[in-house]
């Protein structure tokens, strides 16, 4: 099983696509999968399924949505520093957040997961650096994050050039 350890929302051309989808491996197979079974559940509200794609601890990177002051988790930092949180306390937020919203009908998600495409980014274990989509707080101004051995890095990119990185790896 894999688990989304971290979500970032990019701009247009910030992550490298390879060719590693068409190596058919098993467990590029398995992370994509488990990423759009993940953007399945968050588009229709499934919290259930949530709770099998996200770990116990989650880290939300700098300039995530949920570091926004209306959600009262990042502090006197605001956005640009990354917060850890649990779980649970994640999948509250999205409820808060939903709660005057319903789910789009299953052929509506159907019909928005057809204009994503979802691909394994080639990574390396050790420090992964990236641009932010917002000012963040490091000594470089880039977003800097963990990869280890097994882990999955997945762009799921629409056609507008919205993108996001999700990093799953091996529980």
């Amino acid at each position: 099983m894999m688990a989304l350890l971290i979500a970032v929302a990019l701009s247009v051309g910030q992550a490298k696509d390879t060719d590693a989808q068409a190596t058919g491996s098993p467990a590029i197979t398995t992370a994509v999968g488990t990423a759009k079974e993940h953007v399945r559940a968050l588009l229709g509200q499934d919290y259930e399924k949530l709770k099998e794609t996200y770990p116990t601890k989650v880290f939300l990177m700098p300039g995530h949505e949920f570091l926004k002051d209306k959600y009262g988790f990042a502090g006197p930092e605001g956005r640009v520093k990354g917060k850890a949180m649990t779980r649970a306390k994640l999948i509250r937020a999205m409820k808060k957040a939903n709660k005057d919203r319903s789910p789009p009908p299953g052929p509506v998600i159907d019909k928005g997961l057809k204009k994503v495409t979802f691909k394994s980014l080639k990574v390396k274990p050790g420090d992964y650096v990236m641009e932010p989509p917002q000012p963040v707080e490091t000594l470089d101004g880039k977003l800097h994050f963990s990869i280890e051995g097994g882990d999955e890095l997945i762009k799921v990119a629409e056609k507008n050039g919205n993108v996001i990185l999700f990093q799953l790896r091996q529980i």
